[in-house]
């Protein structure tokens, strides 16, 4: 009796997989696929061994005289069911526990349990421990600033560190109604097997989200494993420990902000907000699609930045981050940029760096209004003022365990009409 319940239960579960794919956005449309999945079902319930002669004759209407050596319509179509599920399971169905798969070379399917992710792996709770830390110290301190006299918020090392709306920097960030999203560059990783475990964890440098990801596997037509992105966003610690210099003046000045991967980053969430991006050059997602045109830009592959001063390729300069390790030299170069978004609403502004360090040292050197002194005075000496809408390069260096040292070396203005090309695959 018990055996029979057993099954019982797992038959409904297939046959519930099963409906929730036909009913999806993905094959509702598609008469086809449905109708051959269903066959393919029907058919292993049943436990009738199909063939491809079979096949065409039932689903796709071919007579007696078929010869599949002629014609290929049942493997191609087989080819694409297994493509849209493959599209499927990246989408609407990451979360199903229950999976269906058509093994090569047969006509049947088969369902396998898919074991839920552990996304409390030692790494990510560690960075979530990070980011919780952080939160809490800046509240704290934002609680505290906040009661005490006006007055006294401009004194003191908390104090320098506000951000002003008046700031020509950083005001249009405050000086509109709208929320402003806080861009953390990630890590973007998938999953890739069977659908039973175990996965392999992947990164491919060119992918940075689910969409890229879809499309990555739409070229490559390989339907002989799953693959799904790895849910728990990574991301490096100087990216979270930026936040410590930023949080304090978003309290004060009483914005309206969230926190969100580069990796879910879309083109509404520019249309609707204020952008601050603070990640590496191999995590901008879309936002790089906005700096193709700058004179300022970031190549991952030699990893470096070149300057274009003019269309010629002599009229170029290049510039390499040098080093890694914590005891020797080590040279960053941050590239900044401040556009207005797209409509010419709202502001887009862009901290990108070639390493990890220069992030972290140029977020907190452009929040001190001390330490950002010499660097407004060089772009106040080169445009007559600091420029409303701006791309700007900055090198971060230190040498054996010494602190970082942040330099200005380039800016140009950008043309406050500049018009923002939404990406043809958003």
């Amino acid at each position: 009796m018990l055996g029979f319940l057993v099954r019982m239960k797992k038959s409904q579960l297939q046959h519930e997989a099963v409906t929730k794919i036909l009913t999806s956005s993905e094959f509702s449309r598609c008469n086809i696929a449905k109708k051959l999945l269903e066959y393919l079902y029907q058919a292993t319930q049943s436990g009738e061994v199909l063939k491809e002669t079979t096949i065409a004759m039932d689903v796709f209407g071919k007579d007696a005289s078929f010869n599949p050596s002629d014609d290929p319509i049942v493997r191609v179509h087989i080819h694409n069911l297994r493509r849209k599920l493959q599209t499927y399971y990246l989408t609407e169905g990451q979360n199903d526990r229950v999976r269906l798969e058509i093994p090569k070379g047969r006509y049947h399917v088969q369902f396998v349990e898919a074991k839920p992710l552990n996304s409390k792996s030692p790494l990510t709770a560690k960075v979530f421990l990070i980011l919780n830390v952080i939160l809490f110290v800046t509240l704290l301190t934002s609680v505290i600033l906040s009661r005490l006299p006006h007055s006294n918020r401009s004194g003191g090392i908390h104090g320098e560190r506000l951000v002003s709306r008046s700031s020509p920097f950083w005001g249009d960030l405050f000086s509109n109604q709208r929320p402003i999203q806080v861009v953390l560059g990630n890590q973007f990783f998938f999953l890739e097997g069977p659908p039973s475990y175990p996965y392999k964890i992947s990164r491919i440098s060119s992918i940075n989200s689910a969409p890229e990801l879809s499309r990555y596997l739409a070229e490559k037509r390989d339907t002989s494993k799953y693959i799904i992105p790895y849910k728990p966003e990574l991301f490096e610690k100087e990216i979270l420990l930026s936040l410590q210099y930023l949080l304090p003046s978003l309290f004060l000045n009483r914005a309206q902000f969230e926190l969100k991967a580069s990796s879910e980053l879309t083109w509404q969430d520019l249309e609707g907000n204020n952008i601050l991006y603070i990640g590496t050059n191999k995590t901008l997602g879309i936002l790089g699609s906005l700096l193709s045109e700058m004179h300022i830009r970031s190549d991952v592959r030699p990893h470096r930045v070149i300057v274009h001063y003019g269309t010629s390729s002599d009229c170029v300069q290049v510039h390499k981050p040098l080093g890694t390790s914590f005891t020797g030299p080590r040279m960053d170069y941050v590239l900044i940029y401040k556009l207005p978004g797209p409509n010419l609403s709202g502001c887009i502004m862009i901290f990108s760096c070639t390493d990890n360090a220069g992030v972290l040292q140029s977020v907190k050197t452009l929040t001190d209004p001390v330490l950002s002194k010499a660097i407004f005075e060089k772009v106040v000496k080169k445009h007559g003022h600091i420029p409303r809408y701006f791309e700007m390069l900055l090198e971060v260096s230190s040498m054996s365990r010494t602190g970082f040292k942040t330099t200005y070396l380039e800016s140009f203005e950008i043309c406050p009409d500049i018009d923002l090309v939404k990406p043809p695959e958003e």
